[in-house]
């Protein structure tokens, strides 16, 4: 059934903590995660419909900008045989169309022109977003593999590679490298300004992933240039329409992300007490950002009022960090009054995890319910969690799958000897490259099956339409994916997930199931 969509609203504020988790949630690890405590405010909880506030819009100074030189970086790169990308499935509505990264560049034509900004006989200028992490080292964090210098050697590889077979109808990528730092808010329109403003571009890719709501609006509903973002957070259904086709995303959209994530603890009968079979007593930890709460009401409230269940009570955190910490007391306090025995994790991992160890501490061990809306279905998220802590995710990712001896897959494999041909790297699927090339094969992939798809007189608006026209494909990183005309964010099929205590990972469990929503 068609689940109700929700009106549009402004832009919320994310914290430095909060943004960081965009960039890992490719598969990254992180070590030694630090989380300290504040006590003292009390907080808003809801038991009943609640208000829906409007944020507010920042502005900043620009962010840093290198141009890339589509001559530069690895050469050598080996493609596999074969042409229309791998070959994936067909989804309802869609087909695999269109040559992809992995297949290589499409045939030159003559009398190319110079059909769009960014666009000229010869080139297709293209900006690639990079988060920097370095303002965080003195915070303790660190991600090796995921510097400036390595996102953008990891776009080269794959750029390059589709250069040195004649790049897309003859016209070569030129990439244009513009950094920004997660942990400030205001560089991320910066980041947009830079990119638009200062070059020619066509298109942009955020390739490092912590782009925020801001920054996607000043790309493609400021600056009509086209965006494919990995839209972690569960993007609501207003931004897709504010930015007019022109945002495309990898992970599925809040509403449909939450919605599946009902659908497929209700079919596989975790939402019921494995000993009494009766309707577990549901909790919600959601922070109150807005389009946060009312994304949740009507995709996870409604649907698992659809299927009968009940939420007991929900908690909204702050969106301040501080305060918000400083609220986990009486959220645990609360939710334990209230004989709540199963709770969804819908906060970011800081938050999250300060509830859990709280609990923990207060001999309160409910069963959790994890997905990739906050997102809590990468490792980094349950790193610091407590050998009680008991825990369901449900996922699109291919998270954890090495662990449990999974084959590599065709599509991830192929990136991989891409990328090993062109460094003399080979990584393991474990090894934070390993997540990091991946994703960045991923998105040179759908941008070159994008334009391939509009043919030789290349414009942003044929662009747009050649994304939607992609269908089902196989895509790193991820169980399912499609583009389809109305449907902008990718991914699509599901698994559930199992929290391990002896690696504080995650396992995934059984195969991927196509979603209802």
């Amino acid at each position: 059934m068609k689940l109700p969509e929700r009106p549009a609203l402004g832009f919320r504020s994310r914290s430095a903590t909060y943004t960081l988790i965009i960039g890992v949630v490719t598969g990254m690890l992180v070590a030694g995660l630090a989380i300290p405590f504040i006590f003292g405010t009390s907080l808003t909880t809801v038991t009943t419909a609640a208000p829906n506030p409007i944020g507010g819009a920042t502005a900043g100074s620009r962010a840093s900008v290198a141009s890339g030189d589509a001559a530069a970086g690895a050469t050598g790169a080996a493609t596999p045989t074969g042409t229309g990308g791998v070959a994936g499935g067909t989804g309802e509505g869609g087909t695999t169309t269109g040559s992809g990264a992995l297949a290589g560049g499409t045939s030159a034509v003559a009398g190319l022109t110079a059909s769009d900004r960014g666009v000229t006989a010869t080139t297709i200028t293209i900006a690639f977003l990079l988060v920097d992490l370095g303002s965080l080292s003195q915070l303790g964090f660190g991600v090796p593999g995921f510097n400036v210098d390595d996102q953008a050697a990891y776009i080269r590889v794959f750029v390059d590679n589709i250069n040195a077979q004649g790049g897309v109808y003859g016209r070569q990528i030129v990439p244009v490298f513009v950094s920004y730092d997660p942990t400030n808010q205001a560089t991320s329109q910066a980041a947009c300004l830079a990119a638009t403003q200062d070059h020619e571009i066509f298109a942009a890719v955020d390739s490092g992933g912590g782009l925020n709501e801001q920054g996607m609006l000043c790309f493609t509903n400021q600056n009509h240039t086209p965006l494919i973002a990995l839209g972690s957070f569960g993007t609501p259904p207003s931004w897709y329409q504010q930015s007019g086709g022109y945002l495309s995303t990898i992970n599925a959209s809040g509403l449909r992300s939450l919605a599946n994530l009902a659908y497929l603890l209700d079919a596989q009968g975790l939402l019921k007490h494995p000993t009494t079979g009766q309707n577990r007593r549901i909790g919600i930890l959601v922070r109150d950002f807005p389009g946060t709460v009312q994304t949740v009401k009507d995709g996870l409230i409604a649907t698992l009022e659809q299927y009968g269940y009940e939420v007991v009570h929900r908690i909204e955190f702050s969106m301040d960090d501080g305060i918000a910490a400083s609220q986990v007391p009486v959220a645990v306090n609360e939710m334990r009054t209230r004989n709540v025995d199963a709770v969804f994790v819908l906060t970011d991992f800081i938050i999250g995890t300060q509830f859990v160890q709280q609990a923990d501490r207060s001999a309160y061990r409910p069963l959790y319910y994890a997905s990739d809306f906050g997102p809590m279905t990468n490792d980094i998220a349950v790193t610091a969690m407590p050998s009680t802590f008991q825990a369901v995710g449900v996922t699109t990712a291919r998270t954890g799958e090495w662990r449990v001896g999974m084959a590599e897959p065709a599509v991830d494999a192929a990136c991989r000897q891409i990328y090993a041909a062109a460094t003399g790297n080979d990584p393991q699927r474990s090894d934070n490259t390993y997540g990091g090339m991946d994703s960045a094969c991923g998105f040179i992939d759908l941008l070159v099956r994008g334009t391939t798809n509009a043919g030789p007189e290349l414009t942003r608006a044929k662009y747009v339409e050649g994304l939607q026209q992609i269908g089902s494909i196989e895509y790193p990183l991820y169980g399912g994916f499609s583009y389809m005309p109305g449907k902008t964010d990718g991914a699509d099929r599901i698994r559930t997930l199992a929290f391990d205590s002896s690696c504080s990972c995650w396992i995934p469990q059984g195969d991927f199931v196509d979603p209802r929503y």
